[in-house]
């Protein structure tokens, strides 16, 4: 047994933005309840209702009431704004991130994160495995056979040494096999080192994802660790028709080359720019002939919707970016400072 000693603040505060979900949501809230996490002192769950006008949150506070959850209103529009806005009404030393549709069954969930951070001081970030709670429909069944949003069975740590390996004088570090924004944890004191997440970058707003791999490159630069350990497990539900699988595929690839241009663009590193024009558009061209020979099981269609993003991702955030995403990000860096 891990044992988490609280005082007047909690341990561990548990961030999640929401849209509303409706059942999603209340499946979430009952398997933290049938798992004794909701509710624990402990613990601190956030949501963060993501919505233009705030009726939505006093509706939730109504119907769960009782159970400690701190329901806050986010009215900019983009998953980023919601989950910083969570970050800045936190208490608790480590911050936890997970999403709307997911079902939580380990009591030890976030005890075993923290039990990470307290074997290495080092570490500035952790993800843990995210497994589909269903695969009923095909959809599901073979993004699910291909590994899904589940970063593997092996526990990874990277340190300085990974970091510091000749490969990377060229090569980029490639964040998509670490981060995983359904299941991760990072120290409270880290966002007071490196500021939010980067709000061009997320599902709603401007560039549809990205935010949970770029803010691996800021913890990288700073020297600290890196860790993704498989037996930390959540259950997320995963896209059910092939329309809605192939959307995600196309924004996951929008992500994955968007990211790395905005690394560029924040901070220079020329590994990034070839990576995000080029390297990222051929790593998934490649792909298709890994499915020809039976290495890779994704549909073709699936890779195309990928491959169509990752082509995509660069030049949409180069253009918002240059039109007013640079302007946006830079007042809202100013006025997440002066709040502090």
């Amino acid at each position: 047994m891990i044992n988490l000693v609280s005082g007047t603040k909690p341990v561990v505060s548990l961030v999640v933005a929401t849209i509303n979900k409706g059942n999603s949501l209340d499946n979430f809230f009952i398997s933290l309840k049938t798992a004794k996490i909701l509710g624990k002192s402990k613990y601190e769950l956030i949501v963060v209702v993501n919505t233009p006008t705030a009726s939505e949150v006093s509706k939730l506070k109504k119907k769960w009431r009782g159970y400690g959850i701190k329901f806050l209103h986010e009215p900019k529009k983009g998953k980023p704004f919601a989950i910083n806005t969570g970050i800045k009404q936190s208490k608790g030393k480590y911050v936890a991130f997970t999403d709307d549709d997911v079902s939580v069954f380990d009591p030890m969930w976030l005890e075993k994160m923290v039990h990470e951070f307290k074997k290495n001081p080092n570490l500035g970030y952790l993800s843990g495995n995210v497994i589909s709670l269903e695969d009923k429909a095909y959809a599901q069944k073979v993004w699910e056979k291909n590994g899904g949003l589940s970063k593997g069975k092996s526990k990874v740590l990277w340190d300085g040494e990974f970091f510091n390996q000749r490969k990377f004088t060229l090569s980029p570090w490639l964040f998509h096999r670490i981060c995983a924004g359904a299941n991760s944890m990072i120290p409270k004191k880290v966002f007071d080192e490196i500021g939010p997440f980067n709000i061009l970058l997320g599902e709603g707003g401007p560039i549809g994802h990205g935010y949970t791999l770029e803010i691996g490159y800021r913890i990288a630069i700073k020297n600290l660790d890196m860790m993704y350990n498989p037996e930390i497990e959540i259950y997320h539900r995963h896209p059910k028709s092939g329309k809605d699988l192939y959307r995600k595929m196309f924004n996951y690839g929008v992500g994955d080359s968007a990211y790395p241009l905005s690394v560029f663009l924040d901070f220079g590193d020329f590994r990034y720019l070839w990576w995000a024009f080029l390297g990222h558009p051929v790593h998934t061209l490649k792909k298709f002939f890994l499915r020809l020979i039976g290495k890779y099981n994704l549909p073709h269609r699936y890779i195309l919707g990928s491959f169509l993003g990752s082509i995509t991702g660069a030049t949409k955030y180069l253009i918002y970016y240059i039109r007013r995403g640079k302007a946006e990000r830079s007042k809202y860096l100013i006025n997440n400072q002066n709040e502090k």
